[in-house]
């Protein structure tokens, strides 16, 4: 994500979490968010946004791993065909 993706996400996840407390540095935050998240698409940060948001029962706001952790993950069916479970 470029840094003005990095922004829109953080004022989303502030809008939403009114409550949480604000950065002393604003600046840093999103420096840190930026580099952690630079692989990363906007669209696909934001509907892990809404995911956690939708499941969220703590009401803290995400941090980056969160919401890379709820990206979906490709199919893997490395070893299936040696176990005979896949075929084709």
């Amino acid at each position: 994500m470029e840094r003005d993706d990095t922004k829109r996400l953080l004022m989303e996840i502030e809008r939403l979490y009114p409550d949480a407390a604000r950065a002393k540095d604003p600046k840093g935050v999103v420096d840190i968010w930026t580099e952690v998240l630079a692989n990363e698409e906007f669209e696909q940060m934001h509907e892990c946004l809404v995911q956690f948001v939708r499941t969220d029962t703590f009401g803290r706001p995400p941090k980056p791993g969160q919401l890379m952790a709820l990206k979906p993950q490709p199919y893997d069916d490395r070893g299936l065909k040696d176990w005979g479970i896949w075929t084709e």
